[in-house]
């Protein structure tokens, strides 16, 4: 149950949202000022950025970041977290692999959280110069390999 539980939360961080940028209206001036964000522009660094930001539950960072799926993802995650307030956790990245071809990557990493570790895959897209997580998958790792214990059954007694 528990590995269920964190392989759906860890899918759920393996996602990211549309970058744009953000204007802010001052009141006291009729012009109006533009904000730009400073958003991760690795393949790697959006996969560490966008864990971080699901795992702090910020959920609209990480839209910034994320397209396809994994916005899909974000925005699931945003309403859960208004209706029953998730905690916030952490999760480390403990290894990183990315392969890129023209505008694709595709991320091998590995995390660890309260529960235990997790493999992950993270596919990414360019578009426009920027990096954005599409979809994602994980896996439990198994921390200790089931053993088989070979016992000659016992004799009943009478």
């Amino acid at each position: 149950m528990k590995n269920s539980i964190a392989f759906a939360s860890i899918l759920l961080l393996c996602f990211f949202a549309v970058a744009c940028k953000q204007g802010d209206t001052n009141a006291s001036s009729s012009n109006a000022s533009t904000r730009t964000i400073q958003l991760p522009n690795t393949p790697e660094d959006v996969v560490k950025t966008w864990e971080s930001q699901i795992g702090q539950n910020q959920f609209a960072e990480a839209k910034l970041i994320s397209t396809g799926k994994a916005l899909e993802t974000v925005v699931s995650l945003d309403s859960t977290y208004h209706i029953e307030k998730i905690a916030p956790s952490s999760s480390k990245v403990l290894s990183i692999s990315c392969r890129t071809e023209g505008d694709k990557s595709e991320c091998d990493c590995v995390l660890e959280d309260a529960v235990g570790q997790l493999k992950c895959v993270y596919y990414l897209q360019r578009q426009n110069g920027q990096w954005y997580l599409q979809d994602a998958s994980s896996e439990p790792i198994d921390s200790e390999p089931v053993k088989t214990v070979n016992k000659k059954p016992s004799n009943p007694t009478k």
